[in-house]
Formats: structure tokens, C-alpha cells, sequence
């Protein structure tokens, strides 16, 4: 194989941390002696290495980028404004200033201050690696997938990319509010397709953690993936409708994913969800366990604080099928009288903020993947994650999607993958029909989850 670097987007200079935080006090002043009574800059920094297998090819990139928003009160509206220039903060202020106009009113009942820093405290920054740090133990991981793809004929194409980022997050405002938070994370996923003739099957996987996987388990998730492939050429015709399946981590999280907008509080006068009225009641099977952190070594969105500058944390959600608690940002924890919960993200730099939950982990079962199809005995196995889950309802949960991988599975065993099959259900259903759980989890967004065996679906091909 051979190895280029490309140059076709090469690394933005972005200002180091001092200088932007400089910049930010500076811009803050002007706003205040412009009128405005509330100023915060949130500002994100990203530096990438990548690398990536086209064919006999490793193509390295190496780039950053930033941005920055601001948003303001005056005269009781909210102004919002950003770009991606770090050296133009006051610009951005009169910007934020002048759409102060337009801008909405602050709802009544919401906090009418920004996070304080007495409510704070900064986590230790990274130490960003240097260039190609470990680069070539994931060029070891692309190249024996390589060799794995060049000795299969029916392996007609793939792929693979190989990525660490180090995200760099800095929060200011006219409270001393100070936080940063630098968090490095690695993934690795590639996709690949076995082709028989007009037939072709695709299977993909993917490896997120803080550290680059080693070796050995890259070349399992590469194997595993292409034997995958491989099966589902041997696709046999049938008919049949099941109501009890194994999801795999990575559709299991998408069923999570599908409640999750409704495990964050909603503000004070907004329609009731299936869950905002249900503290202290039994939700799910009781067997399901489910908390949010963003702090943990398998979160895809791993971070120290939130995009308000609260401090991330554990927190429990669901124990033993009952629900314990919900999640709120600044304004709604005003609102309920509680206090936020340090999982508030921002739509874009300055954009609306919600607590929705997205770095959610469900308890692990005792049960091995063996143990969950034995107990299936007669159903369906589903292994990749499902297609359309955009499309499913977050208010009902209702969901119809499409299964581009699925095992027909019969007296406990996978006996042949199957043609297009589609499933349907209810994701608040499903979870109150949680027969057991597996032991091994992976991460997927929004979820670190693992294998479930559930009812209350119907799988039709």
C-alpha cells in the first residue's frame, strides 16, 4: 500500500486559548457598555487526524477548525449571533446586539442570568498529542483489514477511516464565568460489501473510545463485519411475521434514542409528554436501568461540562423500570425549581439550548448473545442499525423502519440472513417488554448499550 497526505484542506490557525478568551473578556465589555445586561461566548475549537483506505491507498488529513457564538439580553429580548472567525468577537456582538430587535422575549419564570461560576468548577485541560501520535497503530489496524478485503473475490468494495479529534471548548461570560474542557476521542469504523453477481450486502461497525482500539480487537470488528457480509449472500426467500427479536447495541440504542426527547423537561406550559407527568412511576421492564453521562471513557460526545458550562455528571434516569428523574438546563431547572443537570447542548453555536440526553448507558444483564437467542428460540436477529429511525414519532414513540441486516433464527440458532424485512412497533412499548439483557455493550449514538431481547414489535419480510 501507499500513503499520501492531503493538502486540500489544511489546518485553520486558530488563536490560542489565552488570546480567545482575551478577545472574549474584551467583547463582553462592549456589549455590557452597549446596553445589553447578559453577554456569553461559547466558542468551540476542533483539531482532526484522519485517515482513511481507498483501495491500495492511506490518505492522512490533519486539519482544525473553530467558531464562535454569542448570545445577549437587552431589554429583555435575546440576541444570537455567530461565525467561524475567532479574531472578529466584537463584530459578532454587534451583530447579536442589532438582532436584539427581532430577537424573543426571555420567558417569565426562566433564570434571568446566565451560569454563574460559583456553581463551577474547570476540569484540567488535555495535552493535545503530537501529530501522527498514534497514527501508525491505526495504520497497522487499516492495513491488515487491507489484507483481509484483497483475499476475498466476493468483497467487491470497502472502506475504512481511521479519526482522533480533540474538541476544545471554552464558555465565558459577564458572570467570571471561565470553563474550558479539551476531551481527545478515537473512532474507527469502516463498511464493507460482498457482491454475488447483481447481489450485494453491506455490513458496517465502528470503534469509539478514548484511546485507539488495540490490534487485535480492530482485526475482530474487521472480521466480523466481513463474515457478516459474506453470510447475507446465502439471503433465503420467506414469509414470516415475528413479535419477539434480538436487537443488537446498535438498534437497541436507537430505540433509546427514539424516548430520549422526552426524558428532558419541557418548559412550564408546554403540551404533557408520555413521561414528563410519570416521576416515580414504573415506565419500562423492571429490569431496565438507564443513566446519562457525559463523562464516561464510552461516551461519543465525551465532555467534562455541558454546552452551558455546567459541570457533566452521572445521572440516573430510569432504575429498575421506574422513572427517577428527568434532565433541565438553566432555564427549565428555573422554571421547576431544580437545579440543571449539566446535559444542555447548543443547536450550533448560537443556537437554541435543550437537555435532551446524549450520552445515555443502559445497566448491562448477565446473559451472553448465545444465551439471548437460545431464549429467543423462534424470531428474528437484528445486527445493524435500523433504517429511517429519523422518521420515527418522539411524541407516541410509534416507528416503522427497515432492517438493512436481520437473522432468521430458529430453536436458539442464526440459520441465514434474510431478505428486506421491516419492523414495527412502539419504542415505549418495546421497553416495557424487555425479556432480557445482555452482558457486552457498545456505543452508539445516543446510547452505550447492549443486547436486548424484546417483544411488542411486528417483524415482516
Amino acid at each position: 500500500m501507499s500513503r499520501k497526505t492531503s493538502d486540500e484542506n489544511p489546518p485553520e490557525s486558530v488563536p490560542e486559548y489565552e488570546d480567545r478568551l482575551a478577545a472574549a473578556d474584551a467583547a463582553i465589555k462592549r456589549g455590557l457598555a452597549a446596553g445589553a445586561t447578559e453577554v456569553e461566548f461559547f466558542i468551540r475549537a476542533r483539531h482532526v487526524h484522519e485517515l482513511s483506505l481507498d483501495g491500495d491507498l492511506i490518505d492522512v488529513r490533519d486539519l482544525s477548525e473553530s467558531g464562535a457564538g454569542v448570545r445577549l439580553r437587552k431589554d429583555g429580548r435575546i440576541g444570537t449571533a455567530s461565525a467561524q472567525d475567532l479574531t472578529r468577537l466584537d463584530a459578532l456582538v454587534d451583530e447579536a446586539l442589532s438582532n436584539t430587535r427581532s430577537g424573543r422575549a426571555v420567558p417569565e419564570g426562566v433564570a434571568q442570568s446566565f451560569p454563574a461560576p460559583a456553581r463551577l468548577s474547570s476540569a484540567p485541560a488535555t495535552t493535545r498529542p503530537p501529530p501522527n501520535f498514534e497514527l501508525s497503530r491505526l495504520e497497522d489496524i487499516l492495513a491488515a483489514a487491507h489484507d483481509v478485503f484483497a483475499s476475498i473475490p466476493s468483497i467487491s468494495y470497502h472502506e475504512m477511516s481511521a479519526r482522533w479529534v480533540e474538541r476544545d471548548m471554552t464558555i465565558v461570560n459577564n458572570h467570571g464565568l471561565s470553563v474550558r474542557d479539551r476531551q481527545p476521542s478515537h473512532k474507527v469504523a469502516f463498511q464493507v460489501r460482498a457482491s454475488r453477481g447483481t447481489t450485494h450486502r453491506t455490513a458496517s461497525d465502528s470503534w469509539v473510545a478514548d484511546a485507539p482500539p488495540p490490534a487485535a480487537a480492530g482485526r475482530d470488528i474487521i472480521a466480523g463485519a466481513v463474515q457478516r457480509a459474506l453470510d447475507a449472500l446465502a439471503v433465503e426467500t420467506e414469509s414470516m411475521t415475528h413479535e419477539r427479536i434480538v436487537m443488537a447495541p446498535g438498534p437497541a440504542s436507537q430505540v433509546v434514542g427514539m424516548i430520549a426527547p422526552n426524558l428532558a423537561a419541557k418548559p412550564r406550559g408546554a403540551a404533557a409528554t408520555r413521561l414528563s407527568d410519570r416521576l416515580g412511576e414504573s415506565v419500562m421492564s423492571a429490569s431496565v436501568s438507564l443513566h446519562n453521562d457525559a463523562t464516561a471513557s464510552h461516551a461519543l460526545l465525551r465532555r467534562h461540562f455541558d454546552d452551558e458550562g455546567m459541570r457533566a455528571r452521572a445521572v440516573p434516569l430510569i432504575e429498575h423500570g421506574v422513572l427517577r428523574q428527568l434532565t433541565y438546563d438553566h432555564a427549565t431547572a428555573a422554571q421547576h425549581g431544580v437545579g440543571a443537570t449539566g446535559t444542555s447542548t447548543r443547536d450550533g453555536l448560537s443556537g437554541a439550548i435543550s437537555s435532551v440526553p446524549r450520552a445515555l448507558t443502559m445497566a448491562a444483564g448477565d446473559h451472553a448473545l448465545d444465551e439471548l437467542l437460545e431464549a429467543l428460540d423462534d424470531g428474528v436477529f437484528v445486527t445493524e442499525p435500523m433504517l429511517g429511525s429519523f422518521t420515527a414519532n418522539a411524541t407516541t414513540g410509534a416507528f416503522s423502519l427497515s432492517l438493512p441486516f436481520a437473522f432468521r433464527v430458529r430453536g436458539g440458532r442464526i440459520v441465514h440472513a434474510l431478505p428486506p424485512t421491516t419492523v414495527g412497533g412502539n419504542a415505549y412499548d418495546v421497553l416495557t417488554k424487555v425479556e432480557a439483557i445482555g452482558r457486552d455493550k457498545q456505543a452508539y449514538a445516543p446510547a452505550y448499550m447492549p443486547a436486548l431481547l424484546v417483544g411488542g414489535v411486528t417483524c415482516a419480510s
